[in-house]
């Protein structure tokens, strides 16, 4: 029998996963998750892994009781398996259910917290839900309650508490919502902000008050603040410079990629549309292992990408065999791929691309072994 993880996705963004989730996730057998866990964090599924969506949607129920047997059952087969949840698994997330069922059964369980929606989405929109002398607290609530039970809430002593109210899951009662509050002494001028899809590249923030809250042009997955600190947001995001910005990036995504790391630094949403999908080639590697075994008797290596560099780095075994070969890198991101297995390029053209690398390649005979992908024909 293995062991289950409770695991907090956090708002969207995989850069607001814990490191624990994150290690969690790519060691997973199996990985059970909701409709909220977004791409980003899905990407980060190792390859083999059985994936099961149990994202609750209209027309496509899915009970408790059905996810709590399928933990259960996968547990069974798999050393471990990811319950993943969006925002934390005990903040509306059902995993209190979840945890008694799998311990019932005889089950290892692992918790791991996860950024909550509730303030991921409130620091998202630059809103600091305590703030001396406008709140000293706040309360987070559900606008959908089990089996949509009335929202009975004890609206008075809401009003009269004067904290911050959070409400997730509460897009389709927002109108109930603000006309309890406002019937109970609620002023309708109270500021209200919205901030729908948090984290994700399509983040909107919607600001407001009770008296419009209603009528609000937002959608789910979103979480309401209301409150005077919704009337104190300092949209922090505008202070970087590409802010505003959704940026597609077409190359695979690699662990630190610098180029999204400067992106996002910079306030970019980045978006992943890989045009490429690098995989083995197509004869298993050998043509570059034929070559790569009389590899001395090379004047020069070429080097297209940093996915040539390790392919021919691991292939060659011994770099003291590659003394006599001189090294070309087509950009700075190769040459630096080769630095960091302490070869250093002897050409690295100031154009790169495939005829910059020409143009600079010196005059002379030679052998070379040019290390690039293979690209299918087209159809």
């Amino acid at each position: 029998m293995g062991r289950v993880a409770l695991v907090g996705a956090g708002p969207g963004s995989a850069s607001l996963l814990t490191v624990r989730a994150e290690e969690l996730i790519g060691r997973a057998g199996a990985v059970v998750l909701d409709a909220l866990v977004g791409s980003e964090v899905r990407a980060l599924v190792r390859p083999g892994a059985e994936v099961f969506d149990v994202g609750k949607r209209p027309g496509r129920p899915f009970s408790q009781r059905a996810i709590n047997d399928l933990l259960v059952e996968l547990a069974a087969h798999h050393d471990l398996v990811v319950r993943l949840k969006g925002g934390d698994p005990f903040l509306f997330g059902r995993g209190g259910e979840e945890l008694e069922a799998l311990l019932e059964a005889g089950v290892a369980v692992e918790v791991v917290p996860g950024v909550p929606s509730a303030t991921a989405a409130a620091a998202a929109a630059g809103i600091a839900l305590t703030h001396r002398g406008l709140a000293d607290g706040l309360i987070v609530l559900t606008g959908h309650r089990h089996g949509d039970a009335a929202l009975d809430y004890d609206w008075s002593a809401l009003v009269a508490s004067g904290l911050t109210i959070v409400v997730l899951m509460g897009v389709g009662s927002r109108g109930a919502i603000a006309k309890e509050l406002i019937a109970h002494g609620a002023s309708p001028t109270t500021p209200v902000a919205v901030i729908t899809r948090a984290s994700w590249p399509n983040e909107v923030v919607s600001v407001g008050d009770l008296s419009t809250l209603e009528t609000m042009a937002v959608e789910a997955p979103s979480t309401i603040v209301i409150g005077p600190v919704a009337g104190h947001a300092r949209p922090w995001r505008r202070s970087l410079s590409l802010a505003g910005l959704r940026v597609a990036v077409t190359r695979p995504r690699a662990e630190n990629d610098p180029l999204r790391r400067a992106l996002e630094d910079r306030g970019a949403f980045v978006i992943d549309a890989p045009a490429i999908e690098l995989g083995p080639p197509s004869d298993g590697g050998q043509t570059l292992l034929e070559a790569l075994a009389r590899v001395e008797a090379y004047d020069w290596i070429v080097f297209t990408s940093q996915n040539a560099v390790a392919r021919v780095v691991d292939a060659v075994g011994d770099l003291r065999r590659l003394g006599r070969v001189r090294l070309a890198a087509i950009g700075p991101s190769t040459a630096r791929a080769l630095c960091e297995v302490r070869l250093r390029p002897d050409l690295v053209p100031t154009s790169y691309v495939g005829e910059g690398l020409v143009d600079a390649f010196p005059a002379g005979a030679g052998r070379v072994l040019l290390a690039r992908a293979r690209f299918p024909p087209h159809a």
